[in-house]
């Protein structure tokens, strides 16, 4: 068996240091909970999953609806006015009207284990997709009343991990 004795004030002392700061990851743990909702919230602005796939483009339908909200979006022969055609080009998918689902993304500490997500009841549905109907039926119309694709915007990308392991540098470090 081999025994080890620091004599070293110096290194005893970082390695103490060291152990109290492994003890409470609370202070990591938070400041990993604000880099994760900045980089969630950018994934709106970039339309894409945290992997970097672009996400699906709005439906017909989405932008149809999205366009009946403002006046000067069609023409009176009903055909698509250049209002119209810079609105719908401009519409980026998951952000309606109030940007809700962008604008509540929030992280939750448990112990040692951080949430990070979004209260909104339709969060999963845009994160996982849901098929026509996958919630039932309310009144004569099936829930969803068509196919949602999914927009993944929780998870961690390459460039979270890094700063997620600079936050831990950053942390960890002993003086």
């Amino acid at each position: 068996m081999l025994s080890v004795k620091l004599t070293n004030d110096l290194l005893t002392a970082s390695l103490k240091q060291l152990a109290i700061k492994g003890a409470n990851l609370e202070p990591f743990m938070m400041a990993v909970g604000e880099a994760l909702v900045a980089s969630t919230k950018q994934r709106f602005v970039d339309s894409e999953s945290p992997d970097g796939t672009p996400w699906a483009p709005n439906t017909e339908t989405t932008l149809a609806r999205h366009l009946a909200k403002y006046s000067g979006s069609f023409t009176k022969s009903g055909h698509l006015s250049k209002r119209g055609q810079a609105r719908s080009e401009s519409k980026k998918p998951l952000l309606g009207e109030t940007k809700s689902l962008s604008t509540t993304i929030n992280w939750q500490l448990d112990g040692n284990v951080l949430h990070i997500g979004s209260p909104m009841e339709y969060a999963a549905t845009q994160q996982f997709g849901a098929k026509r109907g996958a919630f039932g039926v309310y009144g004569n119309h099936p829930t969803p009343w068509g196919d949602i694709t999914a927009r993944p915007f929780l998870g961690i990308s390459s460039d979270d991990e890094t700063a997620i392991y600079d936050l831990l540098q950053e942390y960890l470090q002993i003086t």
